[in-house]
Protein backbone atom coordinates (compact mmCIF):
# COMPACT_ATOMS: atom_id res chain seq x y z
CA UNK A 1 0.00 0.00 0.00
CA UNK A 2 1.40 3.36 -1.00
CA UNK A 3 1.74 6.11 1.53
CA UNK A 4 -0.31 9.23 0.92
CA UNK A 5 1.42 12.51 1.67
CA UNK A 6 -0.50 14.87 3.91
CA UNK A 7 0.45 18.51 4.44
CA UNK A 8 0.05 19.94 7.93
CA UNK A 9 -1.89 23.21 8.13
CA UNK A 10 -2.81 24.17 11.68
CA UNK A 11 -5.06 21.54 13.27
CA UNK A 12 -6.09 19.92 9.96
CA UNK A 13 -4.28 17.88 7.34
CA UNK A 14 -4.85 18.48 3.65
CA UNK A 15 -4.14 16.19 0.75
CA UNK A 16 -2.06 17.15 -2.26
CA UNK A 17 -5.13 18.64 -3.99
CA UNK A 18 -6.00 20.84 -1.02
CA UNK A 19 -9.03 19.00 0.38
CA UNK A 20 -9.31 18.54 4.14
CA UNK A 21 -8.41 14.89 4.75
CA UNK A 22 -8.28 14.61 8.54
CA UNK A 23 -7.57 16.47 11.74
CA UNK A 24 -4.52 15.76 13.84
CA UNK A 25 -6.76 14.12 16.44
CA UNK A 26 -8.28 11.91 13.72
CA UNK A 27 -4.88 10.63 12.69
CA UNK A 28 -3.74 10.16 16.28
CA UNK A 29 -6.87 8.13 17.06
CA UNK A 30 -6.49 5.98 13.96
CA UNK A 31 -2.85 5.36 14.78
CA UNK A 32 -3.71 4.45 18.39
CA UNK A 33 -6.19 1.86 17.11
CA UNK A 34 -3.56 0.46 14.78
CA UNK A 35 -5.50 1.41 11.65
CA UNK A 36 -2.88 3.71 10.07
CA UNK A 37 0.89 4.13 10.09
CA UNK A 38 2.24 7.67 10.24
CA UNK A 39 5.71 8.86 9.30
CA UNK A 40 6.49 12.29 10.67
CA UNK A 41 8.44 14.14 8.02
CA UNK A 42 10.05 17.55 8.06
CA UNK A 43 8.30 20.86 7.28
CA UNK A 44 4.99 19.64 8.67
CA UNK A 45 4.67 16.83 6.13
CA UNK A 46 3.12 13.53 7.20
CA UNK A 47 3.18 10.29 5.24
CA UNK A 48 0.17 8.14 6.05
CA UNK A 49 -0.90 4.67 4.93
CA UNK A 50 -3.50 2.22 6.26
CA UNK A 51 -2.30 -0.83 8.13
CA UNK A 52 -3.58 -4.25 7.16
CA UNK A 53 -6.24 -3.99 9.86
CA UNK A 54 -7.11 -0.50 8.66
CA UNK A 55 -7.59 -1.67 5.08
CA UNK A 56 -9.80 -4.55 6.27
CA UNK A 57 -11.87 -2.19 8.42
CA UNK A 58 -12.36 0.16 5.46
CA UNK A 59 -13.51 -2.71 3.23
CA UNK A 60 -15.88 -3.93 5.92
CA UNK A 61 -17.37 -0.44 6.24
CA UNK A 62 -17.97 -0.25 2.48
CA UNK A 63 -19.44 -3.77 2.50
CA UNK A 64 -21.88 -3.01 5.34
CA UNK A 65 -22.88 0.34 3.83
CA UNK A 66 -23.72 -1.45 0.59
CA UNK A 67 -25.77 -4.07 2.45
CA UNK A 68 -27.52 -1.39 4.52
CA UNK A 69 -28.88 0.11 1.32
CA UNK A 70 -30.91 -3.07 0.78
CA UNK A 71 -31.97 -4.26 4.23
CA UNK A 72 -33.47 -7.74 4.40
CA UNK A 73 -34.29 -10.00 7.37
CA UNK A 74 -32.04 -12.99 8.03
CA UNK A 75 -32.81 -16.28 9.73
CA UNK A 76 -30.12 -17.00 12.33
CA UNK A 77 -31.82 -19.88 14.10
CA UNK A 78 -29.51 -22.82 14.75
CA UNK A 79 -31.71 -24.97 12.50
CA UNK A 80 -30.76 -22.63 9.65
CA UNK A 81 -27.13 -22.12 10.64
CA UNK A 82 -26.06 -25.71 11.28
CA UNK A 83 -26.49 -26.91 7.66
CA UNK A 84 -24.06 -24.17 6.65
CA UNK A 85 -21.58 -25.31 9.30
CA UNK A 86 -21.85 -28.89 8.02
CA UNK A 87 -21.48 -27.69 4.41
CA UNK A 88 -18.25 -25.89 5.31
CA UNK A 89 -16.87 -28.99 7.06
CA UNK A 90 -17.95 -31.22 4.15
CA UNK A 91 -16.35 -28.93 1.54
CA UNK A 92 -13.17 -28.57 3.60
CA UNK A 93 -12.75 -32.31 4.21
CA UNK A 94 -13.67 -33.00 0.59
CA UNK A 95 -10.75 -30.81 -0.47
CA UNK A 96 -8.29 -32.73 1.68
CA UNK A 97 -8.78 -31.10 5.08
CA UNK A 98 -5.57 -29.07 4.99
CA UNK A 99 -5.09 -26.55 7.79
CA UNK A 100 -3.65 -24.26 5.11
CA UNK A 101 -6.84 -24.37 3.03
CA UNK A 102 -10.00 -22.30 3.39
CA UNK A 103 -13.32 -22.98 1.70
CA UNK A 104 -14.48 -20.33 -0.76
CA UNK A 105 -18.05 -19.09 -0.50
CA UNK A 106 -18.83 -20.64 -3.89
CA UNK A 107 -18.53 -24.13 -2.37
CA UNK A 108 -21.37 -23.60 0.12
CA UNK A 109 -24.60 -22.36 -1.62
CA UNK A 110 -25.16 -25.46 -3.74
CA UNK A 111 -24.79 -27.68 -0.67
CA UNK A 112 -27.50 -25.85 1.28
CA UNK A 113 -29.80 -24.75 -1.55
CA UNK A 114 -29.17 -21.03 -1.12
CA UNK A 115 -28.25 -18.35 -3.70
CA UNK A 116 -24.59 -17.25 -3.49
CA UNK A 117 -25.51 -13.59 -2.90
CA UNK A 118 -27.95 -14.37 -0.07
CA UNK A 119 -27.25 -12.05 2.89
CA UNK A 120 -28.53 -14.68 5.32
CA UNK A 121 -25.95 -17.13 3.97
CA UNK A 122 -23.17 -14.59 4.48
CA UNK A 123 -24.30 -13.97 8.06
CA UNK A 124 -24.49 -17.69 8.86
CA UNK A 125 -20.83 -17.94 7.83
CA UNK A 126 -19.67 -14.73 9.49
CA UNK A 127 -21.37 -15.12 12.87
CA UNK A 128 -20.28 -18.67 13.85
CA UNK A 129 -16.77 -17.20 13.92
CA UNK A 130 -17.78 -15.30 17.06
CA UNK A 131 -18.48 -18.60 18.85
CA UNK A 132 -15.43 -20.34 17.37
CA UNK A 133 -17.26 -22.85 15.17
CA UNK A 134 -15.51 -21.62 12.02
CA UNK A 135 -12.70 -19.25 11.16
CA UNK A 136 -14.17 -16.92 8.52
CA UNK A 137 -12.58 -13.89 6.88
CA UNK A 138 -12.54 -11.85 3.71
CA UNK A 139 -9.52 -12.20 1.44
CA UNK A 140 -7.36 -9.09 1.30
CA UNK A 141 -6.91 -9.14 -2.47
CA UNK A 142 -10.42 -10.06 -3.70
CA UNK A 143 -12.64 -9.41 -0.64
CA UNK A 144 -14.05 -12.94 -1.11
CA UNK A 145 -15.49 -14.58 1.99
CA UNK A 146 -13.61 -17.77 2.91
CA UNK A 147 -13.92 -20.09 5.89
CA UNK A 148 -12.27 -23.02 7.62
CA UNK A 149 -13.78 -25.13 10.41
CA UNK A 150 -12.13 -24.84 13.79
CA UNK A 151 -11.33 -27.89 15.90
CA UNK A 152 -14.53 -27.08 17.80
CA UNK A 153 -16.58 -27.26 14.61
CA UNK A 154 -14.90 -30.52 13.61
CA UNK A 155 -15.48 -32.09 17.03
CA UNK A 156 -19.16 -31.18 16.90
CA UNK A 157 -19.86 -32.37 13.35
CA UNK A 158 -17.55 -35.37 13.11
CA UNK A 159 -18.13 -37.01 16.49
CA UNK A 160 -14.75 -36.34 18.06
CA UNK A 161 -14.53 -36.72 21.85
CA UNK A 162 -14.19 -33.75 24.18
CA UNK A 163 -15.63 -30.28 24.03
CA UNK A 164 -18.42 -28.49 25.88
CA UNK A 165 -22.15 -29.13 26.16
CA UNK A 166 -22.88 -27.21 22.95
CA UNK A 167 -20.56 -29.48 20.98
CA UNK A 168 -22.12 -32.55 22.61
CA UNK A 169 -25.59 -31.34 21.61
CA UNK A 170 -24.47 -30.83 18.02
CA UNK A 171 -22.87 -34.30 17.98
CA UNK A 172 -26.23 -35.72 19.07
CA UNK A 173 -28.07 -33.85 16.31
CA UNK A 174 -25.49 -34.97 13.75
CA UNK A 175 -25.87 -38.58 14.90
CA UNK A 176 -29.64 -38.41 14.56
CA UNK A 177 -29.21 -36.97 11.07
CA UNK A 178 -26.98 -39.88 10.11
CA UNK A 179 -29.43 -42.40 11.51
CA UNK A 180 -32.37 -40.80 9.72
CA UNK A 181 -30.47 -40.81 6.41
CA UNK A 182 -29.37 -44.40 6.94
CA UNK A 183 -32.93 -45.50 7.74
CA UNK A 184 -34.27 -43.84 4.60
CA UNK A 185 -31.63 -45.55 2.46
CA UNK A 186 -32.42 -48.91 4.05
CA UNK A 187 -36.15 -48.41 3.52
CA UNK A 188 -35.61 -47.61 -0.15
CA UNK A 189 -33.37 -50.64 -0.64
CA UNK A 190 -35.99 -52.89 0.98
CA UNK A 191 -38.72 -51.64 -1.33
CA UNK A 192 -41.10 -49.22 0.37
CA UNK A 193 -41.84 -46.62 3.04
CA UNK A 194 -43.02 -49.30 5.47
CA UNK A 195 -39.75 -51.14 5.27
CA UNK A 196 -38.13 -48.87 7.83
CA UNK A 197 -40.55 -50.03 10.51
CA UNK A 198 -40.20 -53.64 9.36
CA UNK A 199 -36.46 -53.30 9.59
CA UNK A 200 -36.93 -51.98 13.13
CA UNK A 201 -33.74 -49.96 13.18
CA UNK A 202 -31.90 -53.09 14.37
CA UNK A 203 -28.56 -51.92 12.95
CA UNK A 204 -28.66 -48.78 15.06
CA UNK A 205 -28.97 -48.54 18.80
CA UNK A 206 -29.71 -45.88 21.33
CA UNK A 207 -26.27 -46.53 22.78
CA UNK A 208 -24.69 -45.54 19.46
CA UNK A 209 -26.50 -42.22 19.56
CA UNK A 210 -25.47 -41.54 23.14
CA UNK A 211 -21.89 -42.63 22.53
CA UNK A 212 -21.54 -40.21 19.64
CA UNK A 213 -23.06 -37.44 21.74
CA UNK A 214 -20.46 -37.88 24.49
CA UNK A 215 -17.62 -38.89 22.19
CA UNK A 216 -17.16 -42.45 23.48
CA UNK A 217 -17.63 -45.92 22.03
CA UNK A 218 -20.32 -47.59 24.15
CA UNK A 219 -22.39 -50.51 22.95
CA UNK A 220 -25.43 -52.20 24.48
CA UNK A 221 -28.52 -54.13 23.47
CA UNK A 222 -30.25 -52.90 20.31
CA UNK A 223 -33.11 -50.48 20.80
CA UNK A 224 -35.35 -49.46 17.94
CA UNK A 225 -34.47 -45.99 16.72
CA UNK A 226 -38.15 -45.41 15.90
CA UNK A 227 -38.76 -45.06 19.63
CA UNK A 228 -36.24 -42.23 19.86
CA UNK A 229 -36.88 -40.07 16.78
Amino acid sequence: MNRRRLLHHGESFHGDTGEVAATRDDLDDLADYGLVDIDLGGSGRYLVKPTLDGARAARQLVREQRRAAHIEPVDLTWANVRPVLHAIVDAWTGAGGSTAYCVGIEAVPSRVGRPPDDLGLMRTIELPKATDWVDARYKDDTDELIAQPTIRGIRATRGWPGGDSEESAERLLSSLDEIAESSEDEAQSMGGPGARHAYGGRAKTLAEVVSKAIGTAVWSSPVSVDRVI
